[in-house]
Formats: C-alpha cells, sequence, structure tokens
C-alpha cells in the first residue's frame, strides 16, 4: 500500500543515499568561525543540505552539487562535484567556492579544503534538532538568522500540530524498514530506525510504538527470527528511488509476503515509501511526517487544502 502524501509542502537515488543516513555524523568545532561576509557561491556535498540550502531560499546561491542531489528541480542543472561518499577535490575547486557545505562524514575533504584556503561548514543532520541547527547555523553564515528562525518555527509548530492530532489515538507497534535489499525476492537482513534517528522521531511523534532495540546501532540489523519475534502491527519499508531502480510497489510486497505470520502482513498493513526525501534528514521531513500518521491512523481525516 502506497502512502506518499499529496500536500505541497514543499534521480538518482541509491544505496548511497541511505548509507548517508546511516553513518551521519556531527560537526566541528571549526563550524563555529562565521566568515565576515555572506557566501555567495556554495558548494552542497549531501542532498540533504542542498535541501536545506533552498529551504532558506537560497538556491540561486549554489554553484555545485553532488551527483545525487535531485530537489529542488533546478539543483540538477547545476555542475557536479562526484558523490555522497566520493566528492572531488579537484572538482569543487574549480568552482571556486565561497562556503563549502558538508556532513560531520565529509570532515576529511573539509579539512583539505580548509588548507586550501576555502570556507567548510560541517552540519550535523542525524535527528530533527540537528535538521533544525543544520538549518540555523547556514542562515547564521548567510546572513540570514531571522529568516532561518522563521522557518524553524514553521517546522516546529507542524510537529506540534501533529502531536495534537494524534494524541487521542493508540500507539501501534511499527516497524521502519531502511536500507535493505529490495526486490530481490526475500526480505534478508532488514535495518530499522532506531528511536533516536529523525525517522524514530518521525514516528513518536506520528503516534507510533518503535520496535528497534533502543540503544547500540541507530539502524540495528534484524533477521528474519528477529522479525518474528517484534511481530510489529505495521511496517513502513523505505526505498528510496523505488522507480529509478526498476522496482514496483507490488514487488517490494511481494518481499514481505514471505513472512505471512507477520501482523502487518496479515493485514495489509505494510507501506512502501518510494521517494528519496523518505530517508533525507532534510526540511522536506513533514512529508515522511505525515505518511506515518496517515499509515498509522487512516482514520483521521486529511489535513485540508492538501490535494
Amino acid at each position: 500500500m502506497s502512502l506518499l502524501p499529496s500536500f505541497p509542502l514543499l534521480s538518482r537515488t541509491s544505496g548511497l543515499i541511505v548509507l548517508g543516513l546511516l553513518t551521519a555524523c556531527g560537526g566541528t568545532e571549526q563550524n563555529r568561525q562565521t566568515p565576515s561576509s555572506p557566501p555567495r557561491r556554495l558548494v552542497s556535498l549531501a542532498p540533504s543540505v542542498t535541501e536545506s540550502v533552498a529551504y532558506l531560499g537560497l538556491t540561486g546561491r549554489l554553484v555545485a552539487v553532488t551527483r545525487f542531489c535531485d530537489y529542488p528541480p533546478e539543483v540538477r542543472a547545476l555542475p557536479k562535484v562526484g558523490g555522497y561518499i566520493d566528492p572531488s577535490l579537484e572538482a569543487i575547486v574549480r568552482v571556486a567556492p565561497d562556503l563549502v557545505l558538508g556532513l560531520g562524514e565529509h570532515e576529511e575533504v573539509l579539512a583539505k579544503l580548509r588548507r586550501a584556503g576555502l570556507r567548510c561548514l560541517a552540519l550535523d543532520e542525524r535527528d530533527l534538532e540537528g535538521i533544525f541547527g543544520s538549518l540555523l547555523r547556514i542562515g547564521e553564515v548567510c546572513k540570514i538568522p531571522g529568516l532561518a528562525e522563521a522557518k524553524v518555527a514553521q517546522l516546529r509548530a507542524i510537529l506540534a500540530a501533529a502531536r495534537a492530532r494524534v494524541r487521542p489515538r493508540g500507539t501501534p507497534t511499527v516497524l521502519v524498514s531502511v536500507g535493505r535489499h529490495a526486490g530481490q525476492g526475500a526480505l534478508g537482513t532488514v535495518y530499522a530506525a532506531g528511536p533516536k534517528t529523525f525517522l524514530g522521531q518521525l514516528l513518536e511523534i506520528a503516534g507510533g510504538k518503535n520496535l528497534a532495540p533502543a540503544g547500540g546501532a541507530a539502524f540495528p540489523p534484524l533477521s528474519t527470527e528477529g522479525l518474528l519475534g517484534l511481530d510489529p502491527e505495521v511496517i513502513f519499508d523505505l526505498v528510496p528511488g523505488l522507480e529509478e531502480q526498476g522496482l514496483s510497489e507490488a514487488k517490494i510486497l511481494s518481499d514481505w509476503k514471505k513472512l505471512p505470520g507477520l501482523q502487518a502482513v496479515k493485514t495489509g498493513r505494510v507501506y512502501v515509501l518510494g521517494k528519496s526525501w523518505a530517508v533525507r534528514p532534510s526540511p522536506r521531513f513533514p512529508k515522511v511526517l505525515e505518511a506515518f500518521i496517515r499509515g498509522l491512523h487512516p482514520e483521521l481525516p486529511q489535513p485540508g487544502g492538501n490535494k
């Protein structure tokens, strides 16, 4: 069953995007030095960072992005500086940026760029507060702090409204699957979004009880036996780039039907989210939240004005 939100809150997407989700880490103290003048030529090293820049109305300042950056659509025409885990130093230097924006896992590349005299900022987007902090930091460096604060306030208001909307409802048990080898005819190892990830936090706000083990890995692996032991009432299977991979929702659901004993499979409550925004810790997370709410509480009316 598909739960792609249709409201306007607002590639190539592969395992590399999910890898970024699994390995995201924090920024460094070197980021705290704010340039004296606002940067005008930005390079983004991650799709989620590109989306944050766009959310702040700074798309026009981007001069290069990665080959996985596909939103907003206009960034697809920009020069590319490599991939998410293999950015090209030469390509970055070639576009003469005055600020390079990356994540914590880009620190080695950013350190080399700093030694070459470029300004760099490593962001932390592991959870919701990290997303908010990244927006505020970009706003600070780009000299639009008031706008960034207002944008973050809007996102916080969406979260508060969602909590109020689902508060009287029950809390079904849920598993959020991220990063498995989908469409192979078998489930294989499933990686569950833990409670401290932005996905786990959105699930809690949507009114679900996350069955992923707490503590340890952010995305703990689960075997078939582990899945049967948890036996969730609802499953969300996040498969970014579904169409680009030549897969279909029916194909993904057929994988889960190999475990007919699961409650979610018995009752038809396995939901497929096949767009890249489903795994990106970016300001488009309200789309994920709305998909979770729809799956967990189908009796709720859709928000007014959403087409």
